[in-house]
Formats: C-alpha cells, sequence, structure tokens
C-alpha cells in the first residue's frame, strides 16, 4: 500500500497499478500493509471506483513475512494494530471494509479474532480456511472448511469460505459445508473464468443448467487423478497406504484411458454451455474461453502480453498441451500470435485427423 500511496506511476502502471472499467462492478481493492494512515492514503486513491476496500491478513508469502503484512499480522501481539487499522479504515471511509484471515492454530483464536474485527468495523470477513505456515511452506494440505462454520456462527458480518474450489460441484458442497454466506476462489478461477457462471441461474437447483455431462465428467476425471498424484507422492516419501488408497492408485491407468477417450470424443461433448447473465450463454470449452478473454480484452483493457499468456496457457492448458502448442505458446509475443495459436488448436479439436503428434517434441516434454 505505500507505493501505491504514494507514487502516481506505481498506481497507473499496467503490471501492478490500479486498471479497472466502469462495467467492472461490484469491484473491491485488495491491499496490504501495516500502518493505518498509509493503508487509508491508499484507499482514498480509489474511493468512488471501487465498492469496498479489503484488507490482506492472508497472504503466506516470503515478501508478507519481510514486510511484516498479511497473515504476518494475525499474531496476537499485533491484534490491536490491526483493529486500530480496521477502524481507522471503516470510520474514514465512505465504503465498507473487508478483511481475510486465515486460521490460527487454536480455533478459539481464530473465533476472537474474528470477534474483534466485526468490533472495529469490519463488514464482511473471508475465510481462507488453512493455517498460515511459513513463509517457505505455505500449504497444508486440503483447506480445513469445517472450522468456517463456528467462525459464521458467531458474527453477524457476512462471511465468505475460501478454499478447495475448483468446480461448481465443490462451490455447493463448500456452501452446504460451512454454512457461509458465499464463496471466494482464487486459483479455481485462474483456470476457469466461469467457475461461478451458474450463479445467478433461475433454475430451481443450484447447479448450473448443461446441455451435456462431459464438462463435468472431466473435471471428476481430473480431480480423481489429482488425488492419485498426491497418494503417489506420499508412497513416494515412504508412507504406508490403506487397502482402499492402493485401490484407487491402481485405476491411474483405466482413468488416464477414459480422460483420453473423453477429449477424443465429438467436440460438442466439450462445448457445452452454462446459462449464464440473461442475454449470455458461457462456453465451458477452455480454448474459447480463452478466446473470450481475449474478446474482453480487446474490448476494455489488454494487460501485458505476458499476463494475457498468463491467463490463457492456465484457461486452455488441456487443448494446448494435448497439441504439443504449450512451449510454443509461452514464448508469444504479440495478442496476434496468441489468437492465431488459440485457433489452430481448436481446428485441431474441431478436426482431429489434423494434428500429428511430434514424437521428438514428446520425448522432450516428458523428459
Amino acid at each position: 500500500s505505500k507505493p501505491f500511496s504514494e507514487d502516481k506511476s506505481y498506481r497507473e502502471a499496467p503490471e501492478n497499478g490500479f486498471q479497472t472499467v466502469p462495467e467492472d462492478r461490484p469491484l473491491v481493492a485488495h491491499f496490504c500493509g501495516n500502518d493505518p494512515e498509509v493503508l487509508l492514503a491508499a484507499a482514498k486513491h480509489v474511493v468512488g471506483k471501487v465498492d469496498a476496500i479489503d484488507l490482506n491478513l492472508g497472504c503466506p508469502q516470503r515478501v508478507a513475512y519481510a514486510g511484516h503484512f498479511g497473515s504476518y499480522l494475525l499474531d496476537r501481539k499485533d491484534r490491536d494494530l490491526v483493529c486500530s487499522i480496521v477502524k481507522r479504515l471503516s470510520d474514514s471511509l465512505p465504503i465498507p471494509v473487508f478483511c481475510k484471515i486465515r486460521l490460527l492454530d487454536d480455533p478459539e483464536e481464530t473465533l476472537e479474532l474474528a470477534r474483534c474485527l466485526e468490533a472495529a468495523g469490519a463488514s464482511l470477513l473471508a475465510v481462507h480456511a488453512r493455517y498460515r505456515g511459513s513463509p517457505t511452506h505455505r500449504r497444508d494440505g486440503p483447506a480445513h472448511l469445517d472450522q468456517v462454520g463456528p467462525i459464521k456462527k458467531v458474527l453477524k458480518i457476512p462471511v465468505l469460505a475460501n478454499g478447495n474450489v475448483k468446480s461448481w460441484e465443490d462451490v455447493e458442497a463448500n456452501l452446504a459445508t460451512t454454512g457461509a454466506d458465499g464463496i471466494m476462489s482464487a486459483e479455481g478461477l485462474l483456470d476457469d473464468p466461469c467457475l461461478f457462471a451458474g450463479s445467478g441461474s433461475s433454475s430451481s437447483s443450484s447447479a448450473p443448467p448443461t446441455t451435456t455431462s462431459a464438462a463435468t465428467a472431466l473435471r471428476r476425471l481430473d480431480k480423481k487423478l489429482k488425488a492419485i498424484e498426491l497418494l503417489e507422492a506420499r508412497k513416494a516419501e515412504g508412507k504406508t497406504l490403506t487397502n482402499d488408497e492402493e485401490a484407487k492408485l491402481s485405476r491411474r491407468k483405466e482413468l488416464r484411458k477414459e480422460r483420453k477417450q473423453l477429449l477424443a470424443s465429438p467436440a460438442e461433448g466439450l462445448e457445452e454451455a452454462v446459462a449464464g447473465p440473461p442475454s449470455e450463454m458461457v462456453a465451458l470449452d477452455g480454448v474459447r474461453k480463452a478466446q473470450l478473454y481475449i474478446e474482453s480484452a480487446r474490448k476494455y483493457w489488454i494487460p501485458p502480453i505476458s499476463t494475457v499468456i498468463f491467463h490463457c496457457r492456465r484457461i486452455a492448458k488441456d487443448a494446448l498441451t494435448k497439441y504439443q502448442l504449450m512451449e510454443e505458446f509461452k514464448s508469444l509475443k504479440t495478442l496476434e500470435e496468441i489468437e492465431e495459436c488459440l485457433q489452430r488448436a481448436e481446428g485441431y479439436r474441431s478436426n482431429p485427423g489434423s494434428f500429428k503428434m511430434d514424437k521428438d517434441k514428446a520425448k522432450k516434454e516428458q523428459a
């Protein structure tokens, strides 16, 4: 927040500055820092362009440790400081103040922290249901969603649950488990920016209506294969697996074959659409999503090419990998080159016979 509060060129830089358009609402600006006055000065630069300010109390990265912000402000010794920041922002800004936290080692400590933030003026609390860890080890497995429910029960303000979301099914499961008012996703949305497309559906079911189940089947297969990868890693570390876990391992080849067959099936199976806003249909195919992302960028604001590549290669990862385009994609220099590469992937998918596997390239990728 300090350079943002002081440096106009920093605020306007395309790489890390504040960029938005009038259509991008509702919008929340997320700030980190440990000085109430600096954070207030930073927030004032975006008041009128956003609908709320969010205080980052969840970042576990090394830079947060070095700068003493994010989740490293959650210790009891900094409790008065954190609450003073929230109160200063809440008392001084014409828009709400949100907070995002991680779990503390003691569940009761987390509840106390949540109450303090609410009392200081926080209007919403997002809970990343993982422990902080350390600057070099930030993940501790699946999120502990069972700890979100008790937080929701002791607060009057809305609570968002964050963690374990890769699909719409995960959204439904998390809401059911936590009783939270909403779901936050980070990594999941980078892979699938349409993840929440069904949240506005008027269907009697809360799940987004689809024309086929191919995309759902693919997500479920990927989820099972990911679980198998984790089991393999545990086994490689010398840990003993249960009989059920060994049985899951034995299905890896079968699941991979099933996934390959699904991807090779007629294109319409993976081009299903989800009912989104009343006048829109949101494609579920990764290549089409990446193309829609670029269309939106051209319409509103084109970020640095490195950012476009980062997002598109995640969104269209399956197709770019399948058609051996990933390494080329990473080295592209213009938006036109990116669009052309995606069109090639789309062409291969529409006409499978037009793609010829490069065996030498495949060997290099596997090395």
